[in-house]
């Protein structure tokens, strides 16, 4: 699995600590807190401003600021969606929340109750449908395409629940 900054998580995604880069009493403060090699740390969530973030590691929670974060390299593990649910898709799939501007890609697959598929019926995407990212912004909106004229703005929670493989 590829390393990255545990800035760099979407909520939902585990990491497992690989190692802290930090110096003098921030590396200290941090590893006092629990943050140690081997670890495995789950981003919860973001504050609404994006700084500073919220993580579960050992049982509790606890709120870093992103250039606390930066400092942490993590492995990541698993998928942002658990592996039972998505068990039938094939690897390459990924949630739509994760994908970069300008990629092309087809909805897969959604998870959701009546009211969610309700809203992508509005929004006319359905399992087949190819799209184009045309913005990410983390935390905030998702701007895709479903043709060349016509552009959609949704949600980071929307988004993550709609599973895409490459087109």
């Amino acid at each position: 699995m590829p390393v990255i900054t545990l800035d760099k998580l979407v909520p939902g995604e585990s990491g497992k600590i690989t190692k802290i880069s930090g110096k003098g009493a921030i590396r200290r403060r941090l590893v006092d807190m629990g943050l140690t090699s081997g670890v495995v740390i789950d981003m919860i969530k973001t504050s609404p401003l994006g700084d500073p973030v919220e993580y579960r590691l050992r049982g509790y929670h606890l709120s870093l600021r992103k250039s606390e974060a930066k400092t942490i390299d993590v492995e990541l593990i698993g998928n942002l969606i658990p592996l039972r649910v998505w068990a039938h898709i094939s690897e390459s799939a990924v949630p739509l929340g994760r994908c970069k501007p300008g990629q092309v890609v087809e909805i897969a697959q959604t998870r959701g109750g009546r009211r969610f598929h309700g809203k992508l019926k509005e929004l006319d995407l359905h399992p087949g449908s190819i799209l184009q990212v045309i913005q990410n912004d983390f935390p905030g909106r998702l701007i895709i395409s479903l043709n060349d004229e016509n552009r959609l703005v949704i949600g980071k929670g929307l988004a993550m629940h709609i599973l895409v493989k490459p087109a």
